[in-house]
């Protein structure tokens, strides 16, 4: 199951791609994400793409009640570059959800796109649900996970050793 996780989560390595999306311009906060980015797991880098698009979708939806539509179109064209990113990484071959998962971060990406154009409040709140549940799927599939690979670890007899003394 862990292995099968992995291969949905992550195909290539994407952290050079996360200092792209998410352009921070604070020398600190840059170093930061750099240092955790640097020593995620790829469980640990989806999690921080996923909030990423949350934060850059309220963040759009904050920036458009104030009509500063330079702002909001900023941070939906950040938040597509996460779904399109995910989507990009995902490994067809992993098994029967790649569709599934392939077919939410399409609907992300082009609900997004209509948002930027339309500057619509109402389909960046839907953009913003289908995130939040995205984020706590994924959470509970990593939890999940976990627990099975903690239980298959329990589950292995400690290394007695071999006696070759006859």
């Amino acid at each position: 199951m862990l292995d099968r996780l992995k291969a949905l989560i992550i195909r290539e390595p994407i952290t050079n791609n996360l200092r792209e999306v998410f352009k921070i311009d604070m020398d600190v906060r840059e170093l930061y994400l750099k240092n955790q980015v640097s020593g995620s797991s790829p469980e640990q880098l989806l999690i921080l793409l996923l909030e990423g698009g949350e934060r850059f979708i309220r963040i759009a939806l904050n920036e458009l009640d104030k009509e500063n539509m330079q702002e909001v179109h900023n941070n939906i064209i950040k938040s597509q570059n996460i779904y399109l990113e995910l989507f990009c990484a995902l490994d067809q071959d992993a098994g029967d959800y790649v569709e599934n998962l392939q077919g939410l971060y399409y609907l992300m990406y082009n609900n997004l796109l209509d948002a930027n154009v339309k500057k619509d409040s109402d389909l960046l709140k839907d953009c913003l649900k289908i995130a939040v549940d995205l984020t706590g799927m994924w959470r509970e599939v990593i939890a999940k996970s976990n627990e099975e690979k903690l239980a298959l670890k329990d589950e292995i007899p400690p290394n007695t050793g071999i006696d070759i003394r006859g």
